[in-house]
């Protein structure tokens, strides 16, 4: 499934992105996404890139937590459990 969010209509824009991210090809999608951002002429992003970071970045002071929910699976999943099964 491919989408494309229509990145050029927002206000202001702040990217996160880990480039070891081993669920997405999160590096490729944010290039890809910065190159049609200047091929509109919008200069009002900024883009923060984490070496050695994963697909979960977490906020700063956010609960420590091993269980997290997923969206689009629609139920909790703990890691911890997972992994042993």
């Amino acid at each position: 499934m491919t989408f494309l969010l229509q990145l050029e209509k927002a206000q202001r824009l702040l990217f996160f992105v880990g480039l070891d991210d081993k669920n997405w090809k999160a590096p490729e999608y944010i290039d890809a996404g910065e190159r049609r951002l200047k091929a509109q002429g919008c200069n009002n992003y900024e883009i923060v890139r984490y070496n050695k970071t994963g697909h979960l970045i977490e906020p700063p002071y956010a609960p420590v937590t091993v269980t997290s929910y997923h969206g689009l699976i629609g139920k909790a999943q703990d890691p911890i459990s997972a992994s042993s099964s």
